[in-house]
């Protein structure tokens, strides 16, 4: 990571998550990729974060895709100034 590339962290994290390299963190990838590395952090704790992450793509039925974005990933996590 350099200082040329402020975001490369939050890409390798990103990538953590979606581990099988499919362009979205699904709630289950959430789920076993945080409590594989903080196993300390409650289920409810992620599923109400991976929510919030996932408002911004409703579907019509009002349901949440699911999945979320490395955009939307980024963009909360630097919205936040999390690093």
């Amino acid at each position: 990571m350099t200082s040329r590339d402020p975001d490369a962290q939050l890409r390798a994290i990103y990538r953590a998550f979606d581990n099988q390299g499919l362009g979205f963190i699904r709630r289950d990838d959430a789920l076993r990729t945080f409590h594989e590395v903080m196993p300390s952090v409650k289920s409810h704790t992620v599923e109400e974060v991976f929510d919030e992450l996932d408002s911004g793509r409703v579907s019509r039925d009002g349901t949440h895709s699911g999945r979320v974005s490395c955009d939307a990933f980024m963009a909360a996590f630097r919205a936040r100034h999390v690093m």
